[in-house]
């Protein structure tokens, strides 16, 4: 795909959201669903969004007060209320004026996510109908026509996919360190996007990531042995996998934002106060202290057992912190709110469910059922016919995997959605706020489903 057509795409899609974010908040809320409409253009389910407005509203004033030195990135801990405030302090309090940065988001997440599909599918008139779910599903203007986090984290995981498949297609070729370059910056400028809105994401994704690295590092130094590369291509190519493994490494250059052992405290915040758009809202107001389980009071001596140990207590304090937040405000999209993670073979044994779950949930039998707003049940019957898509795509993806088999890039991609899936799995047991968290990890597999579909047609049709 030339870079001319990959930019009249992106302007098409950049144009779309912007047109739907607009609609939304101006013509759809104020005049059709007024009993729906908390005024501004944010719906009344959208808990976290008027708290955003408000806080970023409030910031905004401080700023015209004070000066510029009141402006902080995360104030209580949430970066979407920094960002805003500085757009509304140099434009109107206003949410209409974010959606070129949330239609900026959405857009370059598309194109991102079509020069995934394009090396499976190098036909981009084919590749297209791969990213469309992503594109038009009605799901994702909860968050581009509201205000959440979801448009910089679901970027910056197909950012760091995406660098990491450069690394791997070139790693190998001689004279390639522009390319290789290329990855590594888009690789950390992914990250950078996750530590700004979800930061205790990001300790996982660096973690898959260095692991990942460290795979083409064993090519790497077995190609040189083989003698298919020479030493300063491999000196090279070291060189700047050892630099990306040090600033991904827990002690990095994000580390001074967060102490060491924050994450946790954020992941239970963060994710209890997410609201369930989809199926009925988590309030922010329901954040709760006590969020703790009693069965890990003693987190620093369990901590020393080891590392699997301690990210089973980082699970486990997430997952009830969800529990308790459902149990606060009558979640009706919650699911196995009976389950907690006391040890490792608690974790494995739940894996299939959370599997199911993550992959496969809202089941039919909750397409029909009522949401705690009257927006959230509308949702359901939406998701249902979104979920049909996604149920589709799965049953060809086995046929996907069978046709690039032998492609690393194809493995890398499911493996890194995979278990970063399985992850919010174990952790959210809330489906709406599961649908926005999944969104663009499962809308990649869904996007090589369908690839594996079209695949399937032209194997046919030579036949």
């Amino acid at each position: 795909m030339n870079k001319s057509l990959e930019y009249r795409l992106w302007i098409i899609f950049f144009f779309y959201t912007a047109f739907v974010s607009l609609f939304i908040q101006l013509i759809l809320l104020p005049y059709f669903f007024s009993s729906w409409h908390a005024g501004n253009g944010l719906l009344t389910s959208s808990l976290d969004s008027l708290s955003f407005h408000k806080s970023a509203v409030d910031l905004a004033q401080k700023i015209h007060v004070y000066g510029w030195s009141v402006w902080e990135l995360r104030p209580k801990g949430q970066s979407p209320v920094g960002v805003v405030a500085a757009i509304y302090a140099l434009t109107t309090a206003k949410p209409w004026v974010l959606i070129p940065l949330s239609a900026f988001l959405h857009a370059t997440a598309a194109i991102i996510l079509l020069k995934m599909i394009l090396l499976f599918l190098p036909d981009w008139k084919k590749a297209i109908w791969c990213v469309l779910p992503f594109v038009f599903y009605p799901t994702a203007a909860l968050w581009y026509a509201q205000i959440h986090k979801d448009g910089y984290s679901i970027l910056g995981l197909l950012m760091i996919i995406y660098g990491l498949i450069i690394l791997s297609k070139h790693i190998f070729i001689r004279k390639e360190y522009l390319k290789l370059t290329k990855g590594f910056l888009i690789i950390l400028f992914g990250t950078f996007l996750i530590w700004l809105v979800r930061p205790y994401l990001m300790t996982y994704t660096n973690m898959l990531t260095c692991l990942f690295i460290s795979i083409v590092f064993g090519f790497l130094i077995f190609m040189f042995f083989k003698k298919n590369i020479r030493i300063k291509t491999l000196s090279l190519n070291l060189f700047l996998f050892i630099l990306l493994i040090l600033l991904l490494s827990p002690e990095n250059i994000f580390s001074w934002t967060f102490k060491k052992f924050e994450g946790t405290k954020t992941i239970t915040q963060d994710l209890t106060k997410s609201n369930k758009n989809i199926a009925g809202p988590i309030s922010p107001s329901h954040e709760t202290k006590g969020a703790i389980p009693t069965t890990t009071t003693n987190v620093t001596d369990k901590a020393r057992a080891g590392f699997i140990a301690n990210n089973v207590i980082k699970i486990n304090l997430a997952r009830t912190g969800f529990i308790m937040a459902n149990h606060a405000v009558d979640a009706k999209s919650a699911i196995d709110n009976n389950i907690n993670f006391n040890t490792l073979s608690d974790v494995i044994s739940y894996i299939p469910r959370a599997l199911q779950i993550v992959f496969l949930s809202p089941f039919p039998t909750d397409w029909f059922k009522q949401g705690t707003f009257e927006s959230n049940t509308l949702m359901r019957r939406i998701t249902g016919v979104e979920m049909l898509g996604v149920y589709f795509s799965l049953i060809f993806l086995p046929f996907a995997a069978f046709y690039w088999r032998k492609q690393i890039e194809f493995w890398l991609v499911i493996l890194f959605c995979t278990i970063l899936l399985l992850l919010l799995g174990l952790i959210i047991n809330n489906i709406g706020t599961l649908c926005r968290f999944r969104y663009g990890l499962l809308m990649t597999i869904v996007a090589l489903g369908v690839a594996g579909f079209i695949k399937l047609l032209e194997v046919k049709s030579k036949k």
